[in-house]
């Protein structure tokens, strides 16, 4: 009797768990779909990790219902949150309210988790160029390790139009990186000054060349490539060998110079053979300061020599070629530390600095220009800075070929410098063209599968950058497999999708849904505008960039205001929205950011 009573317990307690798990399958799958994915994350939690990835397999893959986001009814606020605990771009509407114009008194009750926030739409600052990370190789292998239906899903992922998160920039490199199995250039032969032993690689052709074409098609809009060396071939090098720094032979007048710059106009030609168009090229990769035991592919170039390579030897020559002829010219494509007196070097003085020579200095700085060709370069580079001298834009220093800048994150904050420089050069293009996270050798490097903090960093930097100035966003590799890598020098590192090739498989990061709240609702010609957060807590003071809420805000081509707001404390906040202009007694509603959040907002 007992054992049957025990049985029959043992029954009902299955028969309860089956229950329980059929339900809560049942209530995860309904709390994605219907909220702009065509299906649910499949959630995998990682030991040690704060949040869960996304599980992409053969069978499964969350995606966005096609034109879902361009689908914003009239008096309607669309809103996608994604959070720590639960949510992935889940999807709500809500009716836009008429209840009569607020006052700042009037939205401020007692609690301190009420804020208001301010959108402008007249206050319009630069054009969106776009998002995206970059074809490497690594990148490449780790896509051909997957079956062709999961390979398919992780490409939708980024650049499908109605499914994926809408990339609209790319980064190639030109040759190979630390994100390669080897070093190798398109010219090894020894003085081949006419380049004629220049040949694409196996990886070109197998890694990079057939993705690049896909992406393309699959994002059915503008698309922008932008390519960048990370050396030149070794023998054209003092150190004769691609890692390690050392810089180009020779002056920038001499032969080693010219010949660079044909071996990068020989890249685009050739890419341009196998279909591929580029946007824009960046001079060289990260040219600051590379010490002579750097590991990996590297070359320095100084921010001088940058200016003057670009103006006297390298426009000129991608001017004629009709691949290149377009072209634009990104410098210093470094980390932030070096931006400020890089950009005084490069261009002159920045805002803040004396914005004219003098009558006296004047004439000294015409000598010093005249002379800087037969000048060591710090003398030249010295006399320069000592003297105040405002490059001119007319010719002669590169100022008027160079289109923008590029900069990486690898050292947070300090945005505000490119404040300074856009107001000097309002003319020139800021785009943060690298970041990762996972770099930190060794205690926080490579993949952490569900790290919540890593995507909150990529957003906050994301929200700095759109604040000061910066047109685009870039990442690096697009996918990387469970060590960070391939990498040929095990400098492994974090990436937004993480691909497990022994599962046919791919998981998509905290990260990549970061980058999905701006990517996909903020396309290329979308414009910059003002948002100001006014609250009644004394966490604000004077510095909105240290309150847990932030704020970035556009309108987009399609007539759409964008808002995309983030938490990085672990309550909520009410936040009323009001937008500048509207028509009197209009006002969004209340909206509740979850604690550990990112929310993006749309309404017309």
């Amino acid at each position: 009797m007992a054992s049957s009573l025990a049985y029959l317990l043992t029954a009902l307690l299955l028969l309860c768990f089956v229950v329980i798990s059929l339900t809560f399958a049942d209530h995860s799958q309904k709390k994605t779909e219907g909220n702009g994915e065509k299906a649910g994350c499949q959630r995998r939690y990682s030991p040690g990790q704060d949040s869960f990835v996304c599980a992409c397999d053969v069978s499964h893959c969350d995606a966005f219902e096609d034109g879902s986001v361009d689908e914003v009814p009239s008096d309607t606020l669309v809103t996608y949150s994604s959070d720590r605990k639960w949510k992935r771009l889940e999807r709500k509407e809500m009716p836009m309210r008429a209840k009569g114009a607020a006052t700042e008194e009037s939205v401020f009750p007692s609690s301190d988790n009420v804020l208001r926030l301010s959108v402008d739409p007249s206050d319009k600052y630069q054009t969106i160029l776009g998002f995206g990370g970059a074809f490497s190789d690594s990148s490449g292998i780790n896509l051909n390790a997957l079956s062709a239906p999961v390979r398919r899903h992780l490409l939708e992922a980024y650049f499908h139009y109605g499914k994926g998160i809408r990339y609209s920039f790319g980064r190639v490199p030109i040759a190979s990186t630390d994100f390669s199995t080897r070093q190798y250039s398109y010219v090894d032969q020894e003085d081949d000054f006419d380049l004629s032993t220049f040949s694409l690689a196996p990886e070109d052709f197998e890694q990079k060349i057939p993705f690049i074409k896909e992406a393309v098609r699959l994002s059915g809009e503008k698309f922008r490539l932008f390519a960048c060396p990370w050396s030149a071939p070794a023998w054209m090098k003092t150190n004769g060998k691609m890692n390690g720094g050392g810089q180009l032979k020779g002056e920038v007048d001499g032969i080693f110079y010219k010949t660079f710059a044909k071996y990068l106009l020989r890249f685009f030609d050739e890419y341009a053979k196998n279909g591929v168009d580029f946007w824009a090229l960046t001079i060289i990769n990260q040219p600051q300061e590379v010490p002579a035991d750097f590991p990996f592919q590297s070359m320095f170039m100084s921010n001088r020599t940058q200016r003057e390579f670009a103006a006297r030897i390298l426009s000129p020559l991608l001017k004629h070629s009709p691949h290149t002829a377009h072209l634009k010219l990104l410098a210093f494509d470094d980390v932030r530390e070096f931006f400020l007196p890089s950009m005084k070097e490069m261009f002159g003085t920045i805002a803040g600095d004396s914005n004219s020579d003098t009558e006296v200095t004047s004439v000294w700085c015409r000598i010093c220009r005249n002379l800087a060709p037969i000048l060591p370069e710090f003398m030249a580079t010295s006399a320069e800075q000592f003297l105040a001298c405002k490059k001119s834009s007319k010719g002669e220093n590169g100022m008027e070929v160079i289109d923008g800048i590029g900069v990486h994150w690898y050292t947070l904050g300090g945005h505000s410098e490119q404040d300074k420089f856009h107001a000097q050069h309002p003319d020139k293009m800021i785009i943060s063209t690298e970041a990762c996270t996972g770099f930190i050798f060794p205690d926080d490097s490579g993949p952490r599968l569900g790290n919540w903090t890593r995507g909150w960093q990529y957003g906050w930097d994301i929200v700095q950058n759109l604040r000061h100035w910066s047109g685009g966003w870039v990442d690096w590799n697009l996918c990387l497999d469970m060590n960070g890598g391939p990498n040929w020098v095990h400098n492994y590192v974090d990436a937004p999708i993480i691909v497990n090739a022994e599962r046919d498989e791919f998981y998509k990061q905290p990260m990549f849904y970061f980058l999905a709240h701006f990517s996909r609702f903020m396309p290329p010609g979308s414009v910059r505008i003002g948002s100001t957060l006014f609250a009644s807590d004394s966490q604000l003071g004077t510095d909105q960039s240290a309150h847990p809420v932030q704020h970035v805000s556009v309108t987009t081509p399609h007539g759409h205001k964008v808002l995309v707001l983030i938490n990085s404390a672990t309550n909520p906040f009410k936040i009323r929205i009001d937008e500048v202009g509207r028509s009197d007694g209009e006002e969004t509603p209340v909206i509740e950011l979850g604690p550990e959040a990112i929310m993006t907002l749309i309404w017309k």
